[in-house]
């Protein structure tokens, strides 16, 4: 498949089965301390049916979240090209604009961003993007990008040249893991063109986490997803720490990641089956990586980078409570 052919919207209106699908950016502009994280989501279940747009705009201080719903009926989409449209909103290849009011708000954008750009195919083979197994399908079209424009917040405008960033794009038919782990880093101290991208879930709790990765530095592209790599990969969490140990051949990566002061955004996410899970987002973990080689493990890593601005998403599947944003349509006043 080609780069772009991830940008695609899998929704098949002709089967109307269950999908929870999600494009989505995030960026942030290291001179101003801000984060910016777009969502753009259809969501067909059981019992629910609409398309949304989300926006959480994030200092040190804290974050303002914006959600709006919007009927299934102005939700628009290619199914040969990168485009959606859900009411205003749209993503396509290299724009995203929109604009949200709610929760006492209101988030504007208009954006472009680098195309082409490295991406990451999470999962090994073209086939289990066509296959039930995995039930989530994730793709990183856009693994590390730089964005342009600006986006206006309650009226104040943030200038947005060259910040770093990416785009994504997941999709379920069935059903979540019960818990999902989701880090991606571009903005490492003293290395601009380095990237870490981590993903891992468990379905059952008594269930290691199987983890995967990508790491971009120094001209050199490790993507740790191999069959026999799922075998080694692990990642442990508390409420504080997250510790990820990938492995490549001979090369090991191992990344430490320290919770931040400031508080997560909490969401409200639904799963193709109508079950909910609560998502933890924030862009300001602090992450430690460093690259091992096997056969000198002794001597320490032969590299080693950190930021303090990283974004972890960590979602739980259980009911929702305490959420800012839901995805259940009706839930809260960020709904049409």
């Amino acid at each position: 498949m080609k780069q772009e052919d991830f940008s695609i919207v899998r929704w098949d209106l002709s089967r109307q089965r269950p999908i929870v699908e999600s494009l989505f950016l995030k960026f942030v502009v290291p001179e101003e301390h801000v984060a910016v994280w777009l969502r753009y989501t259809i969501t067909k279940t059981p019992t629910l049916g609409h398309g949304a747009v989300w926006a959480i705009v994030s200092d040190r201080h804290g974050n303002i979240a914006t959600r709006r719903a919007f009927a299934i009926d102005d939700v628009l989409f290619s199914r040969t090209h990168p485009f959606l449209r859900i009411g205003e909103a749209t993503i396509s290849t290299g724009r995203a604009t929109g604009s949200i009011e709610s929760h006492g708000h209101k988030v504007q954008w208009d954006l472009g961003f680098e195309t082409p750009s490295p991406f990451f195919r999470h999962l090994p083979m073209d086939v289990m993007y066509k296959s039930p197994f995995p039930e989530v399908k994730l793709v990183s079209p856009h693994v590390s990008t730089r964005f342009y424009g600006k986006v206006v917040v309650d009226g104040g405008v943030l200038d947005v040249n060259g910040a770093p960033g990416m785009t994504g794009h997941n999709w379920a038919g069935q059903k979540f893991p019960i818990e999902w782990v989701w880090i991606h880093c571009n903005t490492f101290e003293h290395e601009p063109d380095a990237v870490l991208e981590v993903a891992a879930s468990r379905v059952a709790p008594w269930l290691p986490f199987v983890a995967l990765g990508f790491l971009h530095v120094h001209d050199q592209e490790i993507v740790f997803n191999s069959p026999l790599s799922l075998l080694h990969n692990r990642l442990n969490k508390n409420e504080d720490m997250i510790e990820a140990t990938l492995r490549h051949g001979q090369k090991r990566l191992k990344a430490r990641l320290r919770r931040p002061r400031v508080a997560p955004v909490r969401l409200c996410y639904v799963a193709p089956d109508d079950q909910t899970g609560i998502c933890s987002n924030s862009p300001w973990w602090h992450v430690q990586a460093a690259l091992y080689d096997d056969k000198a493990f002794d001597k320490g890593p032969y590299l080693a980078i950190r930021s303090n601005t990283c974004t972890v998403e960590d979602m739980q599947l259980r009911p929702c409570f305490d959420t800012v944003l839901d995805d259940r349509l009706g839930g809260g006043d960020d709904h049409d």
